[in-house]
C-alpha cells in the first residue's frame, strides 16, 4: 500500500481547522469593526487593532495587530467588556475559536502529521 493513500489523515484535519481559523478571523474583523464604530474609546484602549481583512480608515489591515488578544482573556473577560456587554457573545465565540486553534487544532494536526510519517516509514520496508 502506498503512503499517499494515508495523506487524507493529515490533510482533512488541517483543512477543517484552517476553515475554523478563517471563521474566527472573520468574527474578529466584525468584532473590531463594531468596536471601532460604536465604542471608539475601547478600540483606542486596545491599541487601535486591525483585523485580518478589516482596518480603520487610513490604516492597513494587519492581522498581527490583534495579538493584543491577551492570553489572560482566554480565561476571564477583560474589564473593558463590561462597557460593551452586547459584544460578549461574539467575544466568547472569538475566545473559543482561539482556544480551539491553540489547544486542540495544533496538537491534532501535529499528531496527524506524526501518524502519517510513521505510516509512511513503516510502509517503506
Amino acid at each position: 500500500m502506498k503512503p499517499e493513500y494515508f495523506l487524507p489523515v493529515i490533510v482533512v484535519p488541517c483543512l477543517w481547522f484552517f476553515a475554523r481559523l478563517a471563521w474566527t478571523h472573520h468574527l474578529t474583523d466584525l468584532f473590531l469593526q463594531e468596536i471601532y464604530a460604536n465604542h471608539r474609546g475601547i478600540w483606542e484602549q486596545l491599541g487601535e487593532p486591525c483585523g485580518w481583512r478589516w482596518s480603520a480608515p487610513g490604516r492597513i489591515a494587519n492581522p498581527f495587530s490583534m495579538f493584543k488578544f491577551r492570553w489572560a482573556w482566554l480565561k476571564e473577560d477583560p474589564e473593558w467588556l463590561l462597557q460593551a456587554p452586547e459584544l460578549r457573545p461574539v467575544f466568547q465565540k472569538i475566545r473559543n475559536g482561539f482556544k480551539e486553534w491553540n489547544f486542540r487544532a495544533m496538537p491534532i494536526m501535529a499528531a496527524a502529521g506524526l501518524v502519517f510519517f510513521l505510516i509512511a516509514k513503516l510502509l517503506e520496508h
